[in-house]
């Protein structure tokens, strides 16, 4: 009888670089999946600053550094200059005067009334610093900055401890402020 050896099969070259490629494409793909959360985006400032406006429709009562309310035909037309904006950017076509705008711009606010009804704890968030100036400026207002606030216990309490001053039951949890894009 007479015995039968096989020899190795051998796959070519390309088989093996074709496995990596398809491994590398399904990991970049997985990757895509996780996002950041809201409520961690961007840059994040939290102050206790004075309520101001008059109560009328025009002009609210609300913390200060805090925008009125927008009315519909402002609303839209913002909505149009930011896309515009945006499609600008994603073109490179954007010059500089629009980019300083877009970094000087306030994306979300959320704010708590403080117990004696004249100030307010507030947390601002906008893509970039530049957007606080105007707050980090002015010498009357407490400011917080939330991510490096938050990221050590002892300075998380101890800002807790200086925002329970104006307000008595303040938690880090009543501010929470998510931007929708």
């Amino acid at each position: 009888m007479m015995s039968i050896t096989h020899s190795p099969v051998r796959m070519p070259r390309h088989y093996y670089f074709f496995v990596v490629l398809v491994l590398i494409f399904t990991v970049s793909l997985q990757a895509q999946f996780y996002r950041v959360s809201p409520e961690q985006w961007g840059e994040r400032l939290v102050a206790v600053v004075p309520l101001v406006g008059n109560g009328r429709p025009d002009n609210p009562i609300r913390p200060k550094f805090v925008p009125a309310p927008l009315t519909a035909a402002e609303r839209q037309a913002s909505r149009l200059e930011g896309a515009r904006l945006a499609n600008e950017a994603r073109e490179g076509k954007i010059d500089r005067a629009a980019e300083i705008v877009m970094k000087r711009q306030l994306h979300s606010f959320s704010w708590v009334l403080s117990d004696d009804g004249k100030s307010a704890i507030v947390e601002f968030v906008a893509a970039h610093r530049d957007a606080f100036a105007e707050i980090l400026q002015d010498k009357a207002v407490k400011v917080f900055d939330k991510k490096a606030t938050l990221s050590s216990e002892g300075g998380k309490q101890a800002a807790k401890d200086e925002l329970r001053r104006v307000k008595k039951d303040f938690e880090w949890e009543d501010l929470r402020t998510a931007v929708l894009n």
